[in-house]
């Protein structure tokens, strides 16, 4: 059995992140002359994305060892008809909250907001615990 070995060039370009792999946008590195002042300027908006649920078998095939296995990809990313069902439980007034979030925050990870103190604007993640600022809370609910 030959040995098992990562592509280096994948392992350069992608990043595996508790929500799977990472990857840089593109058409960002040369040629920035012939490109129009808009599509420059959108483009600086968007660093990182993550690597679409589709592509990502393929990437696991070159980096076998980052700790993604076939079936942590069957269980990481759920089919639109599971994602319906379970939006079905879920009262309306949330889910258009929740499409509106993911919209404007892309696949950013989302917990819920605890408030430590609402006289001095203490809100912490739920999540990671980690304290949060008063214009991204507000930024949230407006």
């Amino acid at each position: 059995m030959p040995k098992l070995k990562t592509n280096r060039a994948a392992a350069k370009r992608f990043r595996v992140t508790a929500k799977g792999f990472k990857r840089y946008s593109s058409r960002r590195r040369h040629n920035l002359g012939d490109k129009p002042r808009k599509q420059k300027r959108q483009l600086r908006s968007g660093g990182t994305t993550l690597v679409h649920e589709t592509d990502v078998y393929r990437i696991v095939q070159l980096m076998p060892h980052s700790g993604i296995t076939s079936k942590k990809i069957k269980q990481r990313y759920l089919s639109k008809a599971e994602r319906a069902k379970l939006a079905a439980d879920v009262p309306t007034d949330m889910m258009v909250m929740f499409d509106r979030l993911l919209q404007r925050r892309g696949d950013d990870a989302m917990g819920p907001v605890e408030v430590q103190d609402r006289k001095r604007h203490e809100y912490t993640c739920g999540v990671c615990m980690m304290a949060l600022t008063v214009d991204s809370v507000s930024g949230e609910y407006s």
